[in-house]
Parts: C-alpha cells; structure tokens; sequence
C-alpha cells in the first residue's frame, strides 16, 4: 500500500494540460513551497502529476492518507518518500524519527536534507487535508520554515493551508494556487470538450457550460451525455449528485448538513442573516469552518461580503431539501426576506418574497423602491415581474405594463397582445379602486403598446401615429415604465429583431415612432437610440446615425451602464459602418478594435465572437486570411453543426468568412440553411442580409443569373422599407449587379419586378452615373466599373494585354480578370465584340 502512495498517479485520459498552472507552480520552485488548496474534483491531483513529469529535478511523491494523521507514520511516509528519490536516504537518516517527538524528528530532518549534495530535491505532498494533528501541523511548520533552499515543497489539499502561511507569503516563500485559481479558463473548456472529449461545441456553448460549472472539471466531466454523440448538458446530473454526496456531505457532522441544507435557499451567505435562518447560533462559526475548509463556500468580494455556494452544490443542497422537508422551504425563504427588508436590503428582501410566494409583500416592497428611485438592473427586475401573477400586477398599471414590455423587448408579442387585451377586458371592474393617476397611467401605457403593436406586428402605421398621440395626450411628460434590456448583450443588432415580414413601416413614420419613444424614454433610452441609429443608417443617413449612435453609448456611460453591455457593439457597428461608407477604412478598423477591449474588459463573450468576425472580415477585403482562420479555429463553428434562430448572426459570419476564405461550397450551403431557420423565425432583416450574402458568392462564383434572380426577389421585398446600405455595403461586386438589373428591367421577368427608380437610386450610392436617356454607351456606364470602362476603351485602341497591364500598372493577370468580367457582363465571347462595343465609347 505505503509503494501505492509513492507513485506519481496515472494521467486522466482526455486531459487538457494547464500550461498556465505548470508554469506558476515552476515559478513557484524558486521559494519554499507551494501549496494548491480547493474543493474535491479541482483537478489538484491531475495537476501536480502533469507537472511531475515535466520537472527535471529528483522528485520525491507521497499521497497522504487518514492513517498519516500521526507523527510516526508521517515522518516514516516522507522518509520513504524521498528515498525513493534519493537511494539511501532513508537507510541514513530512518533512525531519526523512531523515539523522538515530532519536533525533534523535523529538526533532524532538516538537517539531513542540508547534507544532500546531489542537486535539487522536489518533494509533493497530494491530499494534506488528511493532516490535522496539531503537534504534526507545528512541527511541519518547522520544517517549511528551515528548509534547505535545494528543496522545494509542493502540497495539495481541500481545504487552506493548516500551518501559518502569511510570514511565508509576506516574503516570498511561498506560492498559494486557490480555487480561482485552478478553475478552468472558457479556453481550457473548449479545449477540454472538444481536443479532448471531442463534442464539437463552438466557444461559445463550451464557455457557457463553463460558466454554469464554474470551471469546476469533476462537474464539467460529470456532466458529460452519456453518449458521445449528444451534446446536452445536465445541470445536476445523477453522477454529480453521487459525487457531491459521497465526497462533501457524508463528510459532514449532523449539525453542519442541517445548517447547509437550511441555508441553501439563501443567494448570499452572512453570519447574521444565516442564524435568523438556519436558527443556528453558530453560524458564524460554521461559515467559517465551511470557507477554511474550502467545502464549495467561498468567500464574497469586500464589497458585497459574506460567503457563497458553489451553484452546482448549493443546487444538490436545495434537492435534498425539497426531497425530505418541502414544506419548511416557503418557511426558510420568508424569513430571510423579513430579515433582508428589516436590514434595509431591498432588492434580496424582494427576491426572497417573490420566490417564497408571499407576493403582496414583495409587490408593496417593489412599489416604496420605486418611490425612492432605488436604481436596480432593467434585467433582473424584469425577469421579477414576469415572476408575479398578473392577476396581482394588473392591480398597479405601471407594474403591469411594465411587464409587458418585457415581453416585447423579447420579441414575446402573442403574451403582451394577450396581456393588453386582457388589461383592456378588466378595466371597467378594476378602475372602481384606483386613482386619477392610476387610471391616466393606465390608459398612456395601453395607447403606448398598442402603437409598438400595430407598427410592428400589424404594419398598420396609420393607427400606430393614433395611439402614439393618444399616449402623449396621457403621458405628456414621458414614460414612467419600469424597462429592461434585451439580456442578451453582444449582439451585432437590436433592432433587426423587432422587423417582421408581411408587414412593414414606411419610413419617414418609422422614425418618428423611433424618435418619439427615445425622447420620451429620456436617460433610460440607450437602447431605442441605439435602434434609432441602427434604423438611420439603414436609410443612409449618416450623420444623423452617427450622432445618435454616440448620444446613445454617452447617456448609458452617464445615466444607465447596465445598458453598455447590450448596446456597446451595435452601436459601435453603426459608427464603423458610417466610416467606411466614407472611405475611411483605418478608422473603422481602430473603432472596432477599441469596441473589443471594451467587450473583453465587461466580459461579453458573443460581442468578442462578433467582433473578431467583422474584424476578420475587413482584413479578408485586404487580402489577409490569417485573423479569419484564427477566428475559426478560436470558436471552432463548423457549418455542419445543429444550431438555433438565436445563433444566426454567429453562423452568418460564418458564412461570411468561409465565402472570403474561398471555401464556396461550404458557404452556399450554410447560408441555404440559414435562409430556413430565419425565414421560420420570421426575421426579415436577417432574411434579406443572408440573402445579399448568398446572391453576391452566387455572383463571384459564375452564376450570375441565379445572383439576379435573389436580387430581384431581395429588392422586391426591402423597396417598400426604403432600405439601401443593405445593397451599399455589398461594394463593386452589388453595383454590378444592379446595372445588370437596370438593363435587363424591361425584359419578360418571372414575377413582379422593383421599380427602375429604386433601383438606380441605390446604384447612383456607389458613385456611378445614371443618365436620363437610354443608349448602349449610357448602359455601359451603369453595368461597368471604372477601371472595366478604362480598359474597355483600351481595347477599342488595339491595346495588347500586356501594354495594358504596364500602362495602368497592374499584373498581366489581373488584366485578364478584368476582361473576363467584361466579357461576361456584356454577354460576348471575343476580342472582335469587345472592340466594337469599346468603339461607340469614342464616338
């Protein structure tokens, strides 16, 4: 058993190496020790044996046990430990430890370790949450504090160090590795579930389900489907309950697990608040035993203080509460909301009397934190009041209506067109209770949401303008709802959402809709600003977009930074858009490049994944592949992989990046894929972008008449929305396709064509002349590029290719494409054609 425990464990197949942990732990040799300290399943162990391999000094392992908790057998364990490292040694010095104390023996050892003189000795100690002796902790003390500088210690346990470990940090001796510490990184995850378990996720589904882990490894490997070829993911599945309770809580005296139990509905843990719960008049205590013991409860920020569970364990606790005691938890949580509103906590005292049922008495404590204006986040809130029976919030219309703007905001409009009718149903029998105030608030928020409605899902704008007035003749100083953003920060878009097929707003109505709700919203208007910006620049008015777009980020860094996070890209987007619709490509670039330190600092994980793709997708425009492939080997999307209506910008980029990248096929397909999942979701805008997107490869890969039809079809649909950087921002290569469109307009099409007007319109944004008579000459000038027309004209003078190439001075190769593309957009196939065409240039 004793040669067991001297051997370095085996690897753990499906490993991730911790370069970042190797690294500090070598570091770490230069001082006295090194000491790894976190919950059972950390990876301590793996950890220490990867890093065991690496080292090139003498090593020396010993995996501690129940029955080293003595001195004898200890001092007896080392011993045989570093004999297996240094022949010999424990024949030397064996006879030291037999008859003497513990702290003799340590002194002695101490002395004979100075004696080695055959180079550094690293001694690992794996489990030393075994040792608990207090003459055994002293006299290792002792050890640590004398030993020789050729050895380096190097411990592991469950819970913090024993022995006093300050004097040693104070100086330099000493390296700590804690559980922030050795939590798995969202790069170690993805390495662990793809390298390793080979799962296929993408960043950022492997990141989420290391956030939900809390980079806990034993979870995010107990966890793991059982069949290789599923990818979903339990919370708490049967192997991490079995776990949890074979290695945490059986541990546990009777008192302790009830304490635990008890305080498991609680989202913060503090001394006080746990003995009003709990009825346990050691809590303070118990917390502290639970910390230093390092028993899944960790300490909170100086801020916040007090403790926390580790979700997953606080998650089993609750399980076992509600098996054996379910009655006593509406109990537990009541209490702790009266603890939390007599501590003056609103906003934890209001979460505990929503969830414990008690829901008048959360409603009249959220009703004095609006009075006060207690500033709480529009998400958190909202997800509180869907919580609350509507029958109890139609009782306070600004609750009510509040609550249905959560469902707008997420795109839920059957529950708010239900939610509004039923508040117009029950106005007569409730309006006998309520105030004058009431009644106008009433009224201003049910005109306000049937204009958002009738705009967006009915398209009626005439209505809409009615019931925008109608609002304003009630709420003539703003809106007092309680809003929230979307929850979903990162997004390149937020209005793109909101714009459904089949109905549509004109314009110049559009934005006063727009207008009007981010005036009257006032500070807390980041977001509709932002989607007014987003709307402007659809239009091509660019410096009406970029002026709103920068209100917008100001006010949220002055009056609303929850907001930053949901915002911060899309409007960025919109600024970088309106730079390199005027040429101002190196702007652009650095804008986004400041957008993603701003998403990496607030750790927004899809504004990363959606920056780094528009960021790859300009350099692919300057020929450089390398950050594209670097984004996909990052997030590691693949076009094969199942995914949601919520996933469709990330797999757009993809799309767009593999189309850059040349990989045709593979970008064709995504994007008929694409198309589907965003038709069945009914998002227009995203729709037509997938469908520009696909028109413009089908194009560039020789298909030109397919690419005519979907532009066609694209037109038909965004001509009545007024929409035009959707075709501005497709370049050269959608110009072409338009002139080619005006051409051919009044040939026999299949189906109704745009109108001519619309269509010279967009083609007159990019720069190229329109002129009013008709003609082969003024047909060239729509359907060619400049540079096509000035080789066009070359031609007709007998230019050879390669006198072309050395007088505009571009390769002979790059000539050849040029003719290739004139070619195909007039229809000829020889030199002869192409001359006289060229020739009525001249004329």
């Amino acid at each position: 058993m004793l040669r067991d425990k001297l051997r370095i464990p085996e690897l753990p197949e499906n490993r991730v190496t911790r370069w970042r942990l190797i690294e500090r732990i070598e570091q770490g040799t230069s001082g006295a020790v090194t000491y790894l300290c976190a919950p059972a399943g950390y990876g301590k162990t793996a950890l220490l044996a990867d890093w065991a391999r690496r080292v090139r000094t003498k090593l020396a392992w010993l995996t501690l046990g129940p029955e080293d908790n003595d001195p004898l057998p200890f001092w007896q364990a080392v011993l045989r430990a570093i004999d297996e490292a240094v022949p010999g040694f424990a024949r030397r010095a064996g006879g030291i430890v037999m008859g003497l104390s513990s702290d003799e023996a340590a002194a002695l050892l101490v002395h004979e370790l100075e004696r080695l003189d055959d180079g550094p000795l690293a001694l690992v100690l794996d489990d030393f949450h075994h040792i608990r002796d207090e003459r055994l902790l002293a006299s290792f003390a002792y050890l640590i504090e004398y030993l020789p500088a050729s050895v380096h210690l190097v411990a592991a346990g469950r819970g913090e160090p024993a022995f006093p470990t300050s004097r040693l940090i104070s100086r330099q001796r000493m390296t700590l590795l804690g559980p922030a510490d050795l939590r798995f990184t969202r790069q170690e995850g993805c390495e662990f579930y793809n390298d390793a378990m080979r799962l296929g996720l993408s960043e950022e589904e492997a990141g989420e389900r290391v956030r939900r882990t809390e980079g806990w490894i034993a979870a995010m490997r107990l966890t793991l489907p059982a069949d290789a070829g599923r990818a979903e993911f339990a919370d708490l599945s049967p192997r991490l309950e079995q776990y949890l309770l074979e290695e945490a809580f059986l541990s546990l005296s009777e008192p302790m697990r009830r304490f635990l139990t008890d305080c498991s509905v609680l989202e913060r843990l503090d001394g006080s608040l746990c003995r009003a719960v709990a009825g346990d008049e050691r809590s303070r205590e118990r917390l502290e035993e639970l910390s230093r013991r390092q028993l899944f409860t960790f300490p909170l920020d100086e801020r916040q203080g007090g403790y926390r569970l580790h979700r997953l364990f606080a998650e089993f606790l609750k399980r076992l509460l509600q098996r054996d005691d379910p009655e006593r938890i509406p109990q537990l949580l009541e209490t702790a909301a009266r603890w939390c509103e007599r501590e003056g906590l609103e906003r934890e005292a209001l979460e505990y009397y929503v969830a414990s049922g008690h829901y008048e008495r959360g409603i009249g404590l959220l009703e004095a934190m609006t009075a006060k204006r207690v500033r709480v986040s529009p998400v958190w809130l909202g997800s509180l009041l869907l919580r609350i029976p509507e029958r109890l919030l139609m009782k306070r219309p600004i609750l009510y209506f509040s609550c249905v703007h959560m469902h707008m905001v997420d795109a839920r409009y059957e529950q708010a067109e239900r939610m509004m009718a039923s508040a117009e149903r029950q106005y007569g029998e409730l309006e006998k209770d309520w105030t004058e105030e009431d009644k106008r608030d009433f009224r201003g928020a049910l005109y306000y949401f049937k204009m958002i409605h009738t705009s967006i899902e009915l398209g009626d704008m005439g209505e809409a303008m009615r019931y925008m007035q109608l609002s304003a003749r009630y709420w003539p100083s703003g809106i007092p709802l309680i809003f929230a953003q979307s929850g979903t920060p990162g997004l390149p878009s937020i209005v793109r959402k909101y714009i459904r097929p089949n109905k549509f707003v004109e314009r110049t109505t559009n934005l006063a809709i727009l207008k009007y709700i981010s005036q009257t919203l006032g500070e807390v208007g980041c977001s509709m600003r932002t989607c007014l910006a987003e709307a402007l620049y659809g239009y091509n008015e660019l410096d009406e977009a970029w002026k709103t777009a920068e209100n917008a980020l100001n006010t949220a860094v002055r009056s609303d930074p929850v907001a930053i996070p949901e915002i911060l890209l899309a409007a960025r987007l919109v600024l970088s858009g309106v730079q390199r619709a005027k040429g101002r490509h190196r702007e652009a670039e650095e804008t986004l490049r400041e957008t993603r330190k701003e998403l990496a600092r607030l750790e927004v994980a899809a504004g990363l994944l959606h920056c780094d793709a528009e960021l790859a997708l300009m350099a692919l425009e300057q020929g450089d592949r390398e950050p594209a492939e670097v984004w996909l080997k990052r997030y590691r999307l693949h076009g094969d992989q199942p995914f949601t209506a919520k996933q469709l910008y990330s797999y757009h980029y993809l799309a767009r990046i593999y189309a850059g990248l040349g990989r045709q096929e593979e970008a064709l397909r995504l994007l008929g894929r694409l198309t589907e999942i965003a038709d069945e979701a009914n998002l227009l805008y995203l729709s037509l972008e997938i469908a520009v997107t696909e028109l413009l490869l089908l194009h560039r890969t020789g298909r030109t008449e397919e690419a005519l039809d979907r532009l066609r079809k694209a037109l038909l649909v965004s001509e009545p929305r007024s929409y035009v950087r959707l075709f501005l921002d497709g370049g050269e290569p959608m110009a072409d396709l338009l002139a080619l469109s005006i051409r051919a307009w009044d040939r026999p099409a299949i189906g109704d064509s745009p109108a001519l007007g619309y269509m010279r319109g967009l083609l007159a944004g990019f720069g190229r002349s329109v002129a009013a008579e008709e003609g082969t000459v003024s047909d060239l000038v729509l359907i060619l590029t400049r540079k096509e027309l000035e080789i066009l004209r070359m031609i007709a003078g007998r230019k050879s290719n390669k006198e072309m190439a050395a007088e505009l001075g571009i390769g002979y190769g790059t000539v050849r494409t040029h003719l290739h593309q004139i070619y195909a957009k007039l229809g000829i196939g020889s030199r002869s054609e192409a001359i006289r065409i060229g020739e009525q240039l001249e004329a």
